[in-house]
C-alpha cells in the first residue's frame, strides 16, 4: 500500500507549488486538475498491475487513498467552474453569485449526508459493502 500512498504524497507536493505556477486562479486550478488526473491515472495503472493483496487493502484504497486524489480533483474542478463563470462585476453581484454557488454546494452535501456522515465519523461496520468492487449494489440510503 506504500506505493499508493507515495503517489498521494507526490500529488500533495505538486499541489503545494500551485501558487508558484501563476497569480491567475484559473491557471493555478488547471495545473492542479492536471496533476490530480495524473495521480489518479497512476493509481489506476498500479492497481491493474499490482491489484490488492487482501480485502482490507482494497477497502483502505477506496476509502482513504483514492478519495485523497479524487476529492482534490472534484474540489479544483468546482473552483474552475465557479471562477470561469464568475463575471467581473460589482461587489454585490459577485457576492450574490458566490452565495448561490455556496447554496448549491450545501444542497449537494445535504443530499449525500448519510455518505458524508459515515465517512466523517470513521464508521467501519459497512466498509465491505461500500468499498469493495465485488459489491454491485451500494446501499447508501
Amino acid at each position: 500500500m506504500e506505493m499508493y500512498w507515495d503517489i498521494i504524497i507526490e500529488l500533495e507536493t505538486e499541489l503545494s507549488k500551485i501558487e508558484a505556477v501563476s497569480n491567475n486562479t484559473i491557471d493555478q486550478v488547471e495545473y492542479a486538475i492536471g496533476h490530480c488526473k495524473i495521480a489518479l491515472e497512476k493509481l489506476r495503472k498500479l492497481i491493474l498491475v499490482k491489484g490488492f493483496p487482501d480485502r482490507k487493502s482494497e477497502i483502505l484504497f477506496f476509502k482513504e487513498i483514492k478519495p485523497a486524489a479524487y476529492g482534490r480533483l472534484l474540489y479544483y474542478q468546482l473552483v474552475f467552474d465557479i471562477e470561469s463563470k464568475r463575471r467581473n462585476a460589482d461587489v454585490m453581484l459577485t457576492k450574490r453569485y458566490l452565495q448561490n454557488c455556496l447554496y448549491k454546494i450545501n444542497e449537494f452535501m445535504e443530499k449525500r449526508h448519510l455518505k458524508v456522515q459515515y465517512y466523517r465519523c470513521g464508521y467501519k461496520h459497512l466498509d465491505e459493502q461500500y468499498f469493495l468492487r465485488s459489491n454491485a449494489e451500494i446501499p447508501w440510503s
